[in-house]
């Protein structure tokens, strides 16, 4: 079956979005009027999904040095082949972890490391 001469290109394809309820002409954002970007930033002002720390203060400290120490090792070609490349994996999450004191193993083993000022004051972040 041809389209006819009003279903053809972008006619048909926007007919074709309405009817199955697909994105509106505001971006895929309700009927607001507003743009993405004032969009982002009301959902930002209401608050948006927070991560809380679960890695505490000497954790980090330990995590960070660990990770640096590992690096160094895979950059100083101290070890080689497969445990350098083991060295530099391992060293940059323990040394992302540290920095930003949050572990997503930590969160599956529900393992939390710190205390509960320092939780509070990560969900604030």
């Amino acid at each position: 079956m041809q389209p006819g001469p009003d279903m053809t290109g972008i006619t048909a394809f926007r007919d074709l979005e309405h009817r199955c309820g697909g994105r509106d002409r505001n971006n895929g954002y309700s009927n607001s009027g507003k743009s993405r970007f004032k969009q982002k930033r009301i959902s930002e002002k209401k608050g948006g999904p927070k991560m809380s720390h679960n890695v505490g203060g000497t954790e980090r400290g330990i995590r960070v040095a660990i990770g640096l120490m590992l690096l160094g090792i895979g950059f100083f070609h101290v070890l080689t082949g497969a445990l350098g490349v083991f060295a530099y994996v391992v060293g940059g999450v323990a040394l992302l972890t540290g920095l930003v004191g949050y572990c997503p193993a930590w969160t599956v083993s529900g393992i939390n490391t710190c205390g509960v000022n320092e939780a509070k004051a990560g969900a604030k972040h």
